[in-house]
């Protein structure tokens, strides 16, 4: 008995950490601009409302100028970037729900900034 509790006990736990079914690999180009954080996934079509995560702060680390040495609104930018995202279902998603998708983005596995072409 206390054998099958503990195997439950550890499956319950190493599912807890294991990535969700949902999350996948995605490349493409992370924006900031005005009331928005987008990302466009190479290969599909739409951009996707960021709904946040972990990840974002080092997609912003990874932008250029993205931060003014002194006080003011931040400059809009673009980022390329592989991360690990869970998006959602269709919607209404963003600023002034703009966007059919939004996708939580937990991790950045690579990112820098975007070519300015």
């Amino acid at each position: 008995m206390r054998h099958a509790l503990f195997a439950l006990l550890i499956t319950t736990v190493l599912g807890a950490c294991a990535i969700s079914p949902a999350e996948r690999t995605y490349t493409g180009i992370y924006a900031e601009g005005l009331e928005t954080m987008t990302f466009q996934p190479d290969g599909r079509e739409g951009t996707w409302s960021v709904a946040g995560g972990d990840g974002v702060y080092g997609l912003q680390a990874a932008a250029p100028r993205a931060y003014p040495t002194e006080g003011g609104p931040r400059a809009p930018f673009r980022v390329r970037a592989t991360i690990r995202g869970e998006v959602s279902r269709p919607g209404r998603y963003g600023h002034l729900g703009l966007f059919r998708r939004q996708i939580t983005i937990p991790e950045v596995w690579d990112a820098a900034p975007a070519d300015a072409n």
